[in-house]
């Protein structure tokens, strides 16, 4: 059996992370994806899914991504279901993240790096050289 979901979105909030009792990092989402046709009057209309993030997975989107951001997630369906206080069967659908991508490029880019990275990288030789048009050449 298989049970794997892809989607695009932008975040509907910022990504708030709780902890659990053993310190495990949890996060839960909400994904806006805009349905590809538009309706009669024109607009589009919107699909909320709810996404449960762990781990490093919660706290990478907590530190880098922010609301409107468009991310990518993949992940496995959930549905739990309990009985409510009025006698009636309760049912939730989310989704368990496995990996996330942020997809919106940042506005503000730097090609400033730290003195440390700076010292690590190696120029890169100039193979550049100019070929002038010749009989020896097989093209």
């Amino acid at each position: 059996m298989l049970n794997n979901m892809s989607m695009v979105g932008r975040l509907t909030a910022d990504v708030e992370v709780k902890h659990t009792d053993g310190g495990m990092a949890v996060a839960d989402i909400t994904i806006a994806c805009q349905r590809d046709r538009k309706e009669k009057d024109g607009n589009y209309k919107s699909d909320f899914a709810d996404w449960k993030l762990f781990g490093k997975t919660a706290e990478f989107l907590s530190t880098y991504a922010s609301k409107g951001d468009l991310i990518s997630c993949e992940g496995s369906y959930r549905q739990d279901s309990w009985v409510g206080s009025d006698g009636k069967n309760k049912y939730k659908h989310y989704f368990i993240a496995n990996g996330v991508n942020i997809l919106t490029r940042k506005k503000e880019i730097t090609n400033e790096l730290p003195s440390q990275v700076e010292e690590a990288i190696e120029p890169k030789p100039n193979y550049s050289f100019d070929i002038e048009d010749s009989d020896e050449l097989p093209f």
